[in-house]
C-alpha cells in the first residue's frame, strides 16, 4: 500500500464521521484515522488474494474398507 493511499482512505474515513476539513483535525486523529485506512487496505488486500487464489481439489480420501 502506498502512502497516498492510506492519506485518502483516512480522509475518506474522516470526513464520514466529522463535518470539519481533514487539515484543520489535530494529528493525533489524523494518525488514529491513517491507522483504520492501513488496517482496512491491508484486510481488502488480504481478502482479494483470497478470492484470486486458485481454488484446490479437495484431496481424495481414502476410507477404511468394512470387512464382511
Amino acid at each position: 500500500m502506498t502512502q497516498e493511499q492510506v492519506e485518502h482512505v483516512a480522509r475518506a474515513f474522516y470526513e464520514a464521521e466529522f463535518l470539519g476539513p481533514w487539515d484543520n483535525a489535530h494529528g493525533t486523529i489524523q494518525e488514529h484515522f491513517r491507522d483504520l485506512a492501513r488496517t482496512a487496505i491491508a484486510t481488502l488486500d488480504h481478502e482479494i488474494a483470497q478470492v484470486r487464489r486458485p481454488a484446490t481439489k479437495p484431496s481424495v480420501m481414502s476410507y477404511p474398507r468394512k470387512i464382511a
